[in-house]
C-alpha cells in the first residue's frame, strides 16, 4: 500500500489519467518576413472542439498549441501574454512549468517571430510522443504529437514542410496530410488502448483523426483576447477551417480539411490580397487639434498584383495596437482612377495611430498590411510649449490651473466649479518690473494652426493671434498694464480664485510675459481647459427622516459639489454646511407629509427623495388583546424610525424601533374597539383597528 505521504500524488496521477487527451498532433509554421503564423491540429476525440481548448494565435507575433492533457485557460493566456510581450519561447516554457503542477502531463509547441520556437513533451504524455523544431528560409516550425502511431507521423509532417512549394497555407495542408498518412492518432488508426501496436503507418487503416483544424493568420487580422468560450483563438483570421464536434462515423477530419482548404483556396482567386494591396498616407505626423488632416490612398490588388478597382467595400479605423483612444476618419471615397481615399484627423489625445484598412467581401475580412503609422502630437505642437525660462536652461510651465499645467496640455474643471488660475514668474530673473509683467488671453475652443503669432527667435509663439490685434474669438482676461483685461494684476507670480464657468465650453489659455529688464516678451505654455458637466449628487441617507421645523437635517452621500441646490417641493432651502459627502440645512416649517426633497449640482439633473414620510404599516400581527394592556405589540413596514404608537390616544411604551419595525407593550384601555395611530413627529400618520377584550 502506498504511504499516506504519497497518496496525494497518486490521486493527482489517477485524476490526470482519467482525463482524455485533447489533441494528438499539431504543426506550427511562422514566417518571420511576412508575419504570417499558422497552426494545424488533429485528434481522435469525438464531440469536441479543439479551437477554444488548444490553440493560441497572436496575429503578426506568434502561435502555439497546448495538447496532451490540456490545462486550464490560464496556461494559454500565459503563452499569449509571453508572445505579445516578446518573451523567448524558452522563457514562456519555464513560466508554464512554474505555474502548473501538472506540467509533465502537457505537450506544447510555441513559435514566436521574436522569441523563437520550442517543443515540449512531458513525461506523462501518451506514447508515442515527441516533437521537432526547425527552419527553412524565412520559415520556422514545430511539429509535435502524442498517442501517435510512431515517430514517422512527426517526421513525415516535417518533410512536407521542408519540401512542399508554395504558401504557408499550402505547406500546412500537405504536412497535415503527411502526418495522417502515417496513421496520425493511433487510437483512430490502430488501437484505443495501444496506439503504437500497428506501426507507422499501420498496415491498413481508414481514419487518422475525428476532428481537426487549420488556421493561418496574417498580421492585419483582428486579434482578440482569450475568453472562456472562445479560448485564445478568438480573433478573425485569414484562413480559419475547423472540423469540430464530430462523431466516430464522420469522415476523417484531415480529408474534410482538404476539401475545405480547396474551396477556400479557390475563393482567393481575384480577391484582394493583404500584402499586394497598399495604403499610403500624405504624411505621418499631425497634431491632436481636430484640424490637421492626413489623406490616405488605398489601392487594391489580388495576390498576383492585378489591380481590382474600387468596387469593393472598404473600411478604415484604428488598429487596437494604437495608443490613441480615438481619431476621426472620413468616409472612404472611391476615386476615378480606381483607388479609394479617406482623411484622418487627430482628436484631443496625442499618441500613435495605427491605421487599419480592410476589405470586407463575401468571404470575410482582408486587412491590408503593412498598416501605416501616424504620430499624433499634443494639440498645440511647438507653440504650446512656451518659452518662459526655468533658470536651468529649460522651459517653465508657468501657466497652471489648480496648480497643474495639465496632461498633454489639457485639463478640465467641473461646470460652475471654482478653480485656481496661476502664473509663475520667470526663474533666474531679478523680480523687478518690467520682468514678470504679463498679458493673459482666453481663446474659445482650439485655435487653428494658421493663426499662430511668433514672438521672435527663442521666445516662442502664441497659438492664436490675440485681441486686440485681430478679430478673433479671443478675450484678454488679465494684464499688468491696464490695457483692457477683465482684471488687473501686478507682475507674476500671481494666483486668483475663479468662481467657476457656468457653461459647457472649452478654452485655450495662453499668455505673454516680460522675461528680462529689457521687456522682452516670451510666450507662456498653452493650456486647453474644458468645462465638463457635473454628475448628479448621490444620496445615501437623510437624517432625521421626519425632522421637525428648525431641526438640523443631515444628508450624506457623494458628489455634493460647490453650488449644490436643495429644494423641498420646489422651494429652495438654504444650506448650513456642504462637503463633497454631506450637506446640512434647517428644516423649514409647513412641509407637507411625503414631501419631495431634490438635490441638484450646477447644470446636472436632480436626484429626488422623500422627506417627512408618512409611516407605512405592512404587518400588524396582533389585532386584539386584554384591556389590562402589557402584552407584546409589533408592527412592521416603512418610515417607522421616528414614529410613535398610541391606542385611542394613549401612548404605547416602545422597547425597540427601526425604520422597518416597532416593538412595545400595549397600554391599558377600555374593552371595545380602539384606534392604533402610528405617526411621525410632524403628525403624518396611519391608523389600524384594534380590539380590547
Amino acid at each position: 500500500m502506498p504511504s499516506l505521504r504519497r497518496l496525494p500524488a497518486l490521486l493527482l496521477t489517477l485524476l490526470l489519467l482519467a482525463q482524455p487527451a485533447r489533441a494528438t498532433w499539431s504543426i506550427l509554421i511562422i514566417d518571420v518576413t511576412t508575419g504570417e503564423v499558422a497552426v494545424g491540429i488533429a485528434t481522435c476525440l469525438t464531440g469536441f472542439d479543439l479551437k477554444p481548448n488548444t490553440i493560441v494565435v497572436v496575429p503578426g507575433q506568434g502561435v502555439a498549441a497546448a495538447q496532451s492533457f490540456v490545462g486550464p485557460l490560464s496556461l494559454r493566456e500565459l503563452i499569449r501574454n509571453g508572445i505579445r510581450n516578446g518573451s523567448t519561447a524558452q522563457q514562456i516554457l519555464q513560466q508554464l512549468a512554474m505555474a502548473d503542477s501538472g506540467h509533465q502531463t502537457r505537450q506544447y509547441g510555441i513559435a514566436s517571430l521574436v522569441g523563437g520556437e520550442i517543443t515540449f513533451t512531458g513525461t506523462g504524455a501518451g506514447a508515442w510522443a515527441g516533437g521537432v523544431t526547425g527552419q527553412i528560409g524565412n520559415l520556422r516550425y514545430t511539429v509535435q504529437g502524442n498517442v501517435l502511431t510512431g515517430a514517422p507521423v512527426v517526421t513525415a509532417a516535417e518533410q512536407a514542410i521542408l519540401n512542399t512549394p508554395g504558401s504557408i497555407a499550402e505547406k500546412l495542408m500537405v504536412a497535415m496530410e503527411a502526418a495522417a498518412r502515417m496513421g496520425g492518432d493511433g487510437r483512430c488508426s490502430c488501437s484505443a488502448s495501444n496506439p503504437t501496436a500497428c506501426g507507422a503507418p499501420p498496415p491498413s487503416f481508414t481514419k487518422s483523426a475525428h476532428i481537426g483544424l487549420m488556421v493561418v493568420s496574417r498580421p492585419s487580422d483582428v486579434d482578440l483576447p482569450c475568453t472562456p468560450a472562445l479560448g485564445c483563438g478568438a480573433g478573425v483570421y485569414w484562413m480559419d477551417l475547423n472540423v469540430a464536434n464530430q462523431n466516430a462515423n464522420a469522415p476523417d477530419a484531415v480529408v474534410q480539411l482538404r476539401q475545405r482548404y480547396d474551396t477556400w483556396r479557390a475563393q482567393q482567386v481575384g480577391r484582394a490580397d493583404h500584402f499586394q494591396s497598399t495604403v499610403t498616407l500624405s504624411g505621418n505626423r499631425i497634431r491632436a487639434n481636430g484640424f490637421d488632416t492626413i489623406t490616405g490612398t488605398v489601392t487594391l490588388r489580388d495576390s498576383s498584383g492585378a489591380l481590382l478597382g474600387n468596387g469593393l467595400p472598404v473600411t478604415v479605423g484604428l488598429s487596437n495596437r494604437s495608443t490613441v483612444p480615438s481619431a476621426t476618419f472620413s468616409a472612404v471615397t472611391p476615386q476615378p482612377n480606381g483607388t479609394y481615399t479617406f482623411t484622418l484627423r487627430g482628436n484631443l489625445d496625442p499618441g500613435t495611430a495605427i491605421v487599419d484598412v480592410a476589405v470586407n467581401d463575401a468571404f470575410g475580412r482582408v486587412g491590408i498590411w503593412p498598416q501605416p503609422t501616424v504620430t499624433i502630437d499634443d494639440l498645440f505642437g511647438s507653440c504650446g510649449v512656451g518659452a518662459i525660462p526655468d533658470g536651468r536652461g529649460g522651459v517653465l510651465p508657468a501657466l497652471r490651473v489648480n496648480g497643474s499645467s495639465g496632461v498633454n496640455r489639457r485639463t478640465s474643471v467641473g461646470y460652475a466649479q471654482p478653480f485656481t488660475l496661476s502664473l509663475e514668474a520667470p526663474a533666474g530673473v531679478p523680480p523687478t518690473p518690467p520682468a514678470g509683467l504679463f498679458l493673459l488671453w482666453a481663446h474659445l475652443g482650439v485655435p487653428q494652426p494658421s493663426v499662430e503669432l511668433p514672438l521672435g527667435s527663442n521666445f516662442g509663439s502664441l497659438c492664436f493671434t490675440p485681441s486686440p490685434f485681430a478679430i478673433a474669438p479671443t478675450v484678454l482676461i488679465a494684464d499688468s498694464f491696464g490695457i483692457g483685461g477683465y482684471a488687473g494684476w501686478g507682475p507674476a507670480p500671481f494666483s486668483v480664485q475663479i468662481p467657476g464657468i457656468p457653461a459647457l465650453i472649452d478654452l485655450t489659455l495662453q499668455g505673454a510675459m516680460a522675461i528680462d529688464p529689457q521687456a522682452q516678451f516670451a510666450a507662456t505654455n498653452a493650456l486647453h481647459l474644458t468645462v465638463t458637466p457635473l454628475p448628479p449628487p448621490v444620496v445615501s441617507t437623510i437624517s432625521p427622516s421626519a425632522p421637525t421645523p428648525g431641526q438640523t437635517v443631515t444628508i450624506t452621500g457623494s458628489s455634493f459639489q460647490v453650488g449644490l441646490e436643495v429644494a423641498i417641493d420646489n422651494v429652495p432651502v438654504a444650506l448650513l454646511t456642504r462637503t463633497p459627502t454631506s450637506a446640512t440645512f434647517a428644516m423649514p416649517s409647513g412641509v407637507r407629509c411625503d414631501a419631495q426633497i431634490s438635490l441638484r449640482n450646477p447644470g446636472s439633473s436632480a436626484v429626488v427623495r422623500t422627506i417627512n414620510a408618512t409611516p407605512i404599516v405592512t404587518s400588524m400581527p396582533s389585532t386584539s388583546g386584554p384591556a389590562s394592556g402589557g402584552v407584546l405589540f409589533f408592527v412592521s413596514g416603512q418610515n417607522l424610525e421616528s414614529a410613535t404608537v398610541s391606542f385611542n390616544g394613549v401612548p404605547m411604551t416602545i422597547s425597540s424601533r427601526t425604520a422597518t419595525s416597532i416593538f412595545g407593550q400595549t397600554p391599558p384601555g377600555t374593552p371595545g374597539p380602539a384606534v392604533v395611530r402610528i405617526q411621525n413627529p410632524n403628525g403624518c400618520q396611519t391608523t389600524r383597528n384594534y380590539t380590547y377584550l
